[in-house]
């Protein structure tokens, strides 16, 4: 069943990993409060590489993203956005010459994501979240992955 796993990810460009960690999925893209729409993965990474501006209700989007090492930072990559360093870097690139636009803002903590979420309207970022526990205050789950 495992191989089946790898070979599926493999195919879709997501994170290979031996085990199949489907039932807890432990980070989610967290969302200031004040967005009541739910969003897909598409829209999120969109979003995130700032091909559109605003949430579907007209909130303007304001992304963070974390440190290269960051494990949540690489889940994301590979399984909402579904790209490599490199192509991500690419990205940042030929965005900031042709409108200006550069990558999300990096926060080192997931305290103080939570709080630069919590604090601005539009804003979300990801984190590590265990199945179960609760968003941080004035923020809330859009996803999980």
């Amino acid at each position: 069943m495992f191989g089946t796993i790898a070979v599926l990810a493999a195919m879709d460009g997501s994170d290979c990993t031996a085990q199949d960690d489907s039932a807890d999925k432990k980070y989610a893209v967290i969302v200031h409060a004040s967005i009541k729409t739910s969003a897909s993965s598409e829209e999120v990474k969109r979003l995130y590489l700032k091909l559109s501006g605003s949430w579907t209700r007209g909130t303007a989007a304001k992304p963070f993203d974390r440190k290269a090492d960051n494990p949540a930072r690489r889940a994301f990559l590979a399984r909402v956005l579904r790209m490599s360093e490199s192509q991500l870097a690419g990205h940042w690139l030929s965005m900031k010459q042709k409108t200006g636009a550069t990558r999300p803002l990096v926060v080192r903590s997931d305290r103080s994501l939570a709080k630069l979420v919590a604090k601005r309207k539009g804003a979300f970022g990801f984190t590590k979240l265990k199945s179960g526990q609760a968003p941080p205050k004035g923020t809330r789950v859009l996803f999980r992955y």
